[in-house]
């Protein structure tokens, strides 16, 4: 058994452990030297990217079968099993008379998260970061029965306050570690774009068929002479995009598909422009970490995006593809070196350093273990 280091206990629940936005924002939080200092454990359904991740920090990792939560099964009887053989497994790994939290990373883990804490006597806590989130998802997962209710970002904030008014809740944004700040790849006087980098996944949420339509009115307009080649970065669920989006209807644009990757700011960093066209974000985690490596992105204005970029020839309303084929057809028009300047790199720097860091997350995260009742 651990000795006694801590008056407070962290275990992080997280169904999938794939490299994705809610995997990636636990693990800068697991990183943290003051959550390292409660002691996480981590449980996750199966091994992957977060669990090699979080044992390179010394984290305990321990990956059991996670119950399907809002089956008939786990209703009656796997969820309280769940919590209950999961709790036995844990003891030998508790701080001595520490204070327990359990805290469950997205709604999905909010049933197992809840019913783990009650096996354990501890307090639970819960983050929603899932956009366009309803109020039927947020009872059915009983995301009311937590002792605290965080949500990342502004809208769903309002939204879990509207829902549960009786609720103990707190906002989050997502954020970067110092580290993670580049600064622009040094850049050739009249240097054009010859390749794009468009971020997502093949959910139709991400927006990958605007995308292509976008590219569609692109090839149709004639107002560029020169096309560039289109690489699509995220996951493709076991699905061919090039089947799913019709993509042999382009004739001009060359596209390429690639899985995600780890080293992730440096694929950045290799493309001179980035486009992120989600219908719908919570906060936008992926166009955070691009800002932050150095490289101009054009973005869907969902989430908090608009919050750190604020040049509009930079944003283009969610699901808009004639605003969006516009808004290419003007950068792809100019060189590198006019783009990097229209989008003030420094200034948003500024921005993201001072509202969207990691560090001031986790000190509101460390000051809400701290103060539950």
């Amino acid at each position: 058994m651990p000795e006694d280091a801590t008056s407070t206990q962290v275990i992080y629940v997280q169904n999938s452990v794939h490299l994705a936005g809610a995997q990636k924002s636990l693990s800068r939080i697991l990183s943290s030297p003051e959550i390292q200092k409660l002691a996480p454990i981590l449980v996750t359904s199966k091994e992957g990217w977060l669990t090699t991740y979080a044992r390179t920090f010394g984290i305990q990792v321990f990956s059991p079968h996670f119950p399907k939560s809002r089956s008939l099964p786990g209703r009656l009887f796997a969820n309280r099993l769940f919590g209950k053989n999961l709790a036995g497994k844990l003891n030998n790994y508790l701080v001595s008379e520490a204070r327990l939290i359990v805290h469950a990373n997205d709604h999905p883990d909010s049933i197992l998260g809840y019913r783990l804490a009650q096996s354990l006597d501890a307090k639970s806590v819960l983050t929603l970061r899932t956009p366009g989130m309803t109020k039927r998802d947020f009872f059915k997962y009983g995301c009311d029965r937590h002792d605290v209710i965080i949500s990342v970002g502004d809208a769903l904030f309002e939204s879990a306050q509207e829902w549960f008014p009786a609720g103990n809740h707190m906002k989050v944004y997502n954020g970067v570690l110092p580290d993670e700040f580049y600064s622009s790849v040094p850049i050739k006087p009249g240097e054009s774009i010859e390749k794009v980098l468009v971020l997502g996944s093949t959910s139709p949420r991400k927006g990958w068929q605007d995308l292509v339509e976008a590219l569609l009115i692109i090839e149709k307009s004639g107002e560029i002479e020169s096309f560039p080649q289109i690489v699509f970065l995220g996951d493709q669920y076991g699905k061919d995009p090039k089947e799913l989006f019709s993509t042999d209807r382009l004739k001009k644009f060359k596209l390429l598909f690639l899985d995600p990757v780890e080293n992730y700011a440096e694929t950045i960093r290799s493309f001179p422009l980035v486009i992120h066209p989600s219908r719908s974000e919570s906060f936008g985690m992926s166009v955070l970490e691009t800002v932050a490596a150095g490289t101009p992105i054009l973005a869907a204005a969902t989430g908090m995006i608009p919050e750190f970029i604020k040049n509009k020839n930079f944003l283009y309303p969610p699901g808009e593809t004639d605003y969006l084929a516009k808004s290419m057809i003007r950068l792809l028009k100019q060189d590198q070196a006019s783009i990097m300047a229209d989008f003030e790199l420094e200034q948003i720097h500024a921005k993201i350093k001072r509202d969207f860091s990691t560090n001031k997350t986790v000190e509101l995260l460390v000051n809400a273990y701290t103060s539950i009742p």
